[in-house]
């Protein structure tokens, strides 16, 4: 993938612009990709370091040289390397070495150290020639790995993938990514929101006028200062955010050494996105629910489990991207969404949808570290929290699933038992025996075991039922919260 250092890029007026490649220019670069595809497909057999050199032959000016930068990166990043000897040359250093110092304490007074008598000893020792075992020392370098095999592109799919690629080196330095976009084919989306959340992105998704839809997506910046490895997954996500219909793009930026602000937008059709066989693979799937779709499917077998197919809207304020759907064998559906642990937010957020009448069964899978409490939902509501620590475990899944569907009345039929009223998983430490006290404290301790006077028993209620109020309300009161109707389904 490339960085900023392999894009030309321009500040003006508070936006970062890319240099377009048109015209002249365009030529100029193509011309400069079929070179390098030439240059790069005679050199398979030749060292890192041959090739490095017949590359830097090519391209006059600054600007010439900034391209081939770039496009060899492409074809590096894409190309096989091997070294033969990789787990032979410490061996043989360490046999020169060795002989090396043999030979030098051996020098009598005036006679000078020779190089190829110590290679003849040891190239004799492995069967090989002095010429060759030099060669051989440290073919574990980088820069004596061979070239094996180069990606068969043309000079028209390199320069595309170039100017893909240069969107994607922005985004490194993303500290917000907003889309909007329309809903065309829904699977396109599904993929993008699974993949999204495979790369644990953080992103809201809310409706707009004219049947868009605006997507914001938090970039590395804005949870880890100065780190690229949050923004790698946004720049990975790229295409598919750039398959949804009519995308338009703009991103918030930290950018130089300055962490300058700057916004770069993008609109119309993408350029250079590699289609078909040549597409880069995208996974939209996490192991974390790879693995709960397996465990619940072994745990209850008579349950239907699969991922998400549906986007949940509730009109007016917002929707919500199931992970999995699970069917029940009374035929009920509950939804199931794993909310990870990079925003507390977000969990606010589906507190509010719920709270202003989203009717679909969901349960929320959340991480302890988030600090959110299972009771922030009522009990009367149509969502529930499970909030896992550590691993999330399919049972408690099961269970919390069948305690929704007995709340929301969803017929008895076959299947596990539902269990009964909920307690606490965490068992109660056994109680310590109390000491024996001394005779002569037992009358002091029988004071200090006095029932408290009915003044206190009162002040006692009323801090109980406050902190316990506001502990229950939890966002029931949000801000922005606008009562609406029922979900829409949308498929």
């Amino acid at each position: 993938m490339l960085t900023a250092e392999h894009i030309d890029a321009r500040k003006r007026q508070g936006k970062l612009l890319l240099a377009p490649l048109s015209g002249g220019a365009r030529q100029e670069c193509l011309s400069l990709a079929e070179q390098l595809l030439v240059t790069w497909g005679g050199s398979i057999g030749d060292s890192r370091e041959e090739l490095e050199a017949l590359v830097l032959q090519l391209g006059t000016t600054g600007q010439e040289k900034l391209w081939i930068k770039g496009l060899s990166k492409l074809l590096e990043d894409a190309a096989s390397f091997s070294s033969e000897e990789e787990g032979q040359a410490v061996e043989l250093r360490r046999a020169v070495f060795w002989e090396a110092a043999r030979n030098r304490r051996e020098l009598e007074a005036g006679q000078a150290f020779e190089r190829e008598r110590v290679l003849a000893a040891v190239a004799a020792a492995h069967d090989t020639t002095p010429s060759a075992l030099d060669e051989r020392l440290y073919a574990d370098l980088p820069g004596a790995q061979r070239l094996v095999t180069v990606p068969a592109w043309t000079p028209l799919g390199l320069l595309e993938r170039y100017e893909f690629a240069k969107i994607q080196a922005v985004l490194l330095r993303a500290e917000r990514l907003m889309v909007t976009f329309r809903i065309g084919d829904v699977e396109v989306v599904r993929r993008l929101f699974r993949s999204l959340r495979f790369r644990q992105l953080l992103f809201q998704l809310e409706r707009e006028d004219g049947g868009r839809y605006r997507l914001t997506v938090d970039g590395p910046i804005s949870l880890f200062e100065g780190c690229t490895r949050y923004g790698l997954q946004l720049a990975l996500v790229l295409p598919l955010i750039l398959e949804l219909p009519e995308p338009q793009l703009s991103a918030e930026l930290r950018w130089g050494k300055r962490r300058e602000r700057l916004l770069f937008e993008l609109k119309g059709p993408p350029v250079g996105l590699p289609v078909g066989a040549d597409a880069p693979a995208v996974r939209t799937c996490s192991d974390e629910v790879t693995q709960l779709v397996e465990e619940l499917s072994q745990l209850c077998p008579d349950w239907s489990v699969e991922f998400g197919t549906e986007l949940l809207e509730l009109t007016g304020v917002g929707l919500i991207v199931p992970d999995l759907r699970i069917t029940l064998p009374t035929g009920e559906c509950v939804h199931v969404e794993l909310l990870g642990y990079w925003s507390r937010d977000a969990v606010w957020r589906r507190i509010e949808l719920v709270e202003a009448g989203l009717v679909e069964p969901l349960l929320f899978i959340v991480s302890s570290r988030l600090r959110v409490s299972e009771a922030v939902l009522s009990e009367d509501a149509t969502a529930a929290l499970y909030v896992y620590k550590g691993k999330i475990s399919a049972r408690a899944v099961r269970e919390r699933l069948l305690v929704l569907s007995q709340r929301l009345g969803f017929p008895k039929r076959g299947g596990a038992k539902v269990p009964a009223a909920k307690k606490s998983a965490v068992k109660k430490p056994a109680a310590k025996p109390a000491a024996k006290e001394p005779a002569a404290n037992k009358s002091a301790s029988k004071k200090s075991r006095a029932k408290p006077s009915a003044a206190k028993k009162s002040r006692a209620r009323e801090l109980i039922g406050t902190s316990s109020d506001a502990e229950r309300s939890g966002q029931a009161a949000l801000p922005g919260l606008v009562p609406s109707g029922p979900a829409r389904r949308t498929t």
